[in-house]
């Protein structure tokens, strides 16, 4: 699991970085030395600097299917406490494995709290790193992700879990 870490009240401008990935461009930020956002580009990919170092080299081989778990720091301090609640639990979903929303919504002691799960997790920063991907409907299945269906898809399919489209996964 990352480090998630919320870093208080400190002002330190972001740098960003691009990075190439089986499911497109991705724009990733990072602000003192933790990585504060992933984001999915599409055709919309702004003017950067690749991506390098030790972040780039951990998502290059999550990607290549060589990493299953990350150790990149993460600061969540913008992130409301429940969100961060969400995404800490998210985060300890295992490689290769997924969790319903209502499963995750009880690992932080509000098993009620399944549409507000899914909202948090609309809300993840950090995609990829924080697996939201790994987390799908109660009925299995895949739910709404972010990047959209497809990039779900990929990133489940790199961990093993294949989702064919209109399809449920086993529960």
């Amino acid at each position: 699991m990352p480090d998630v870490h919320a870093t208080g009240s400190q002002r330190v401008l972001p740098t960003t970085g691009t990075l190439d990935s089986p499911v497109g461009p991705l724009l990733v930020t990072m602000t003192a030395g933790r990585l504060t956002g992933v984001n999915f580009c599409g055709d919309q990919l702004p003017l950067t600097d690749p991506l390098s170092g030790e972040i780039a080299d951990q998502l290059a081989a999550y990607f290549a299917g060589a990493l299953r778990e990350f150790s990149i720091p993460v600061d969540l301090s913008s992130a409301s406490e429940f969100t961060r609640k969400v995404l800490e639990a998210t985060a300890a979903i295992p490689y290769g494995e997924t969790r319903t929303y209502g499963e995750v919504a009880a690992a932080i002691g509000m098993p009620g709290a399944t549409q507000a799960v899914g909202n948090a997790l609309g809300a993840n920063p950090i995609p990829v790193v924080v697996p939201c991907h790994r987390v799908i409907r109660a009925d299995g299945s895949m739910g709404w992700f972010t990047g959209g269906p497809d990039i779900k898809r990929a990133l489940l399919a790199i961990e093993g879990i294949h989702f064919p489209e209109q399809q449920a996964l086993p529960l």
